[in-house]
């Protein structure tokens, strides 16, 4: 089995979702930025490895005249892999965890460090 590039800051990111929040018939999401949790063991390519990311949402939208806010956080964690740091998976390449409205936290990486 191939191995998956582990995740540097640079390739992380955030897409908002097109499911309207609850009680909302339209409206627009807007993703914040990820905040990530590093590695201070590891780095590939003169970057920390990706640990942990999570990203908040907003949603502002409307239920006829009604206006309708709502937010989300989308939290990203590793799965078991035999590489560590201090304990800690890395996030890889692949890695992506979504909410029920959409948002989506991913990551795509060809950092040189890879893991399995």
């Amino acid at each position: 089995m191939a191995g998956a590039a582990a995740a540097r800051p640079t390739d992380v990111s955030a897409t908002a979702g097109s499911s309207p929040y609850t009680g909302a018939t339209s409206g627009t999401w807007t993703a914040g930025t990820p905040q990530l949790t590093t590695s201070d063991v590891l780095s590939s390519d003169g970057q920390a490895i990706v640990v942990g990311a999570s990203c908040s949402f907003t949603f502002s939208g409307t239920n006829g005249q009604t206006n309708v806010n709502g937010s989300s956080t989308v939290t990203l964690e590793p799965g078991g892999r035999a590489l560590t740091a201090a304990g800690v998976c890395p996030l890889v390449d692949g890695d992506s965890a979504r909410d029920s409205f959409g948002n989506t936290v991913f990551v795509a990486s060809n950092a040189s460090l890879v893991t399995d």
